[in-house]
């Protein structure tokens, strides 16, 4: 397979982050049936990778990780489970989707960024319930703790956690930190099944943000941004809280390299223009 080159060859990812913070780093989402290709690519490219193991066949995490680890990849850990649901009404079928948690939280253990992210209502079809789900996230966080991992709640474009204040009131009762999926949260506005304003999920969010899916929308597949003209002033927004590492969630090379050269170009310009918060 050919890989696209960037119009900016020289400029290195976690050179236009910098603009952010000194420490900032730019991902890349890394599946595991992409690999070793796409993982090669972006460790070529200098991207970060946020990798998402095999549902399946957990134990592959070391064989995939760890040659990229070696190499000074930065890594963190997108736990994407859909049908093993942490609060599902029927409590074996809980258990079963928090093993899975937990065995992804052993095997991640002392690889990479201690960090992994995590859904409720990830299928929209399982039922609920909402003790459940405060129980056993806490179970997550706390086992988390016990290994030296983070673990981060995202929010999604349906089902419970598309409420910003359901998320916020997760992260709160069990400590998770959060993820702002960015997509997400357009999509749910532009579908009309939010009646809230993304600025206002930042300042809620901003003390928990840990992580930031970057993308613009979400219909059957994740979108990249064509210019700034929705992106830019969420960027703004998300440049004041302490959030470090920012996951371009794409299956696209182009559009991988299109949407990181549209970032670099906005943190650049505003820069410039004495913007910067």
């Amino acid at each position: 397979m050919t890989y696209p080159s960037s119009l900016k060859d020289s400029i290195r990812p976690f050179d236009s982050m910098t603009l952010i913070h000194p420490s900032a780093c730019l991902a890349v989402s890394a599946k595991w049936y992409e690999f070793p290709q796409k993982f090669e690519w972006l460790a070529k490219k200098g991207f970060a990778l946020e990798y998402t193991p095999d549902i399946h066949n957990l134990d592959s995490i070391p064989k995939q990780i760890d040659p990229f680890l070696s190499r000074g990849i930065r890594v963190r850990y997108h736990a994407f489970f859909p049908g093993y649901e942490i609060g599902n009404t029927h409590a074996h079928k809980a258990e079963d989707a928090m093993n899975l948690h937990f065995r992804m939280i052993d095997l991640i253990e002392g690889r990479g960024e201690q960090v992994v992210t995590v859904h409720v209502g990830l299928t929209p079809d399982i039922e609920t319930d909402k003790h459940r789900t405060t129980e056993n996230l806490g179970r997550l966080v706390q086992y988390g703790k016990q290994k030296g991992i983070t673990v981060s709640l995202e929010n999604l474009k349906k089902g419970p956690t598309k409420n910003p204040e359901t998320v916020l009131n997760l992260a709160e009762q069990t400590g998770a930190s959060i993820t702002v999926d960015i997509g997400h949260a357009v999509s749910c506005m532009d579908d009309g099944n939010c009646n809230f304003k993304i600025f206002r999920m930042i300042e809620l969010f901003a003390p928990h943000i840990i992580e930031v899916h970057y993308y613009e929308k979400e219909t059957n597949r994740h979108h990249a941004p064509t210019d700034m003209t929705i992106l830019g002033p969420i960027v703004d927004r998300l440049r004041t809280t302490k959030c470090r590492w920012w996951t371009i969630e794409l299956e696209s090379h182009t559009e991988i390299i299109k949407t990181q050269d549209l970032l670099f170009d906005y943190l650049v310009s505003t820069q410039k223009q004495g913007n910067r918060p």
